[in-house]
């Protein structure tokens, strides 16, 4: 009679190295997605997916962490644990005839399941086994595809801030005194929608205005990029006083007496108007400085110098001639 000697093996599921063949197709695949997204964004977090996926199921006499996990949460949820109290009689309670005895807890161990028990327990660590080998690659898949959008967001984001940008005009002061002048109004060319803080220049007091400019975008995913640009603007008081006389030359006779205020026709600032008469010059004034002798002929000169509130100046001079 023929004696058969099969393997101790049979009934152990096929494995390739120290993996199920079913492990081994799900490893592939998300090691397929974790080296695209590695190479290409150098994302590591598919690859910790994958290999802690594959520490999991190594399987070494038959039984794997994984396994482990699945028997640890069969245990807890599916074969319900359950505890009773009963009395134990002491010598106490035999010598008085009452009963009063301990407590203690009984452990009550589940009964040998029947195999319609043990088919839910095979198709539930099968469906789990499924669902946490699903779970990994949808996790891989998915954060790889979102930091695969954040990469191109923030190529986007990159490309657009470089196109961004504002030409000046070559304009770096103001005349003193004009009027308001719009801050976009020194763009002359731009691209990106233009925000300018101060929106408008005033001329009106010396200074120098900085000027903040926003030039801003929005991608092709909805991503809002800007760029900040300054310019500063000097305000420049460069027109002086001006100074009106009668006549640079008058002509008297000897002996006639004669004021030098009255050959002063008008003395103003452009901007800030009339000028006051000062015996010393200070901002805002003008005086006139000169003598004359009418009892002794000769040409005299007399000078008159303005100062504005700026302290721009300017002088004029006319002449006096007495003759005999």
């Amino acid at each position: 009679m023929p004696v058969y000697h099969f393997p101790p093996n049979l009934k152990s599921k096929p494995t390739i190295i120290v993996w199920e063949v079913k492990d081994i197709a799900v490893i592939v695949v998300g090691s397929m997605f974790s080296f695209y997204f590695l190479i290409s964004n150098s994302f590591v977090l598919p690859c910790v997916f994958v290999i802690t996926y594959a520490v999991m199921t190594i399987r070494v006499n038959e039984y794997t962490i994984l396994s482990g996990v699945i028997n640890a949460l069969n245990y807890v949820v599916i074969e319900t644990q359950e505890y009773d109290w009963e009395r134990i009689e002491t010598s106490d309670d035999k010598h008085t005839g009452k009963a009063k005895g301990k407590c203690q807890k009984k452990t009550i161990k589940p009964k040998q399941s029947n195999v319609d028990t043990a088919v839910k327990k095979k198709r539930v660590m099968q469906v789990f086994r499924l669902s946490f080998a699903v779970l990994i690659l949808l996790l891989t898949t998915a954060t790889g595809f979102v930091y695969y959008h954040q990469q191109e967001c923030a190529v986007a984001r990159k490309e657009l801030y470089d196109q961004l940008n504002i030409t000046f005009a070559n304009i770096d002061w103001v005349e003193y005194g004009t009027k308001s002048i719009d801050a976009k109004s020194l763009i002359i060319d731009s691209h990106g929608e233009i925000r300018a803080d101060p929106e408008l220049i005033d001329p009106s007091k010396l200074s120098r205005i900085t000027i903040d400019y926003t030039v801003s975008g929005t991608t092709r995913y909805g991503d809002e990029v800007s760029k900040t640009y300054q310019k500063v603007v000097e305000i420049k008081d460069t027109v002086l006083p001006i100074i009106e006389m009668e006549s640079e030359k008058i002509i008297l006779p000897i002996g006639q007496s004669y004021n030098g205020v009255d050959n002063i026709k008008a003395v103003y600032d452009p901007v800030d108007g009339p000028l006051k008469k000062s015996e010393t010059l200070d901002l805002g004034t003008y005086m006139i400085t000169g003598s004359l002798d009418p009892n002794k002929a000769g040409t005299y000169t007399f000078a008159v110098d303005a100062c504005d509130r700026n302290g721009k100046t300017a002088s004029e001079y006319f002449y006096i001639e007495i003759r005999e």
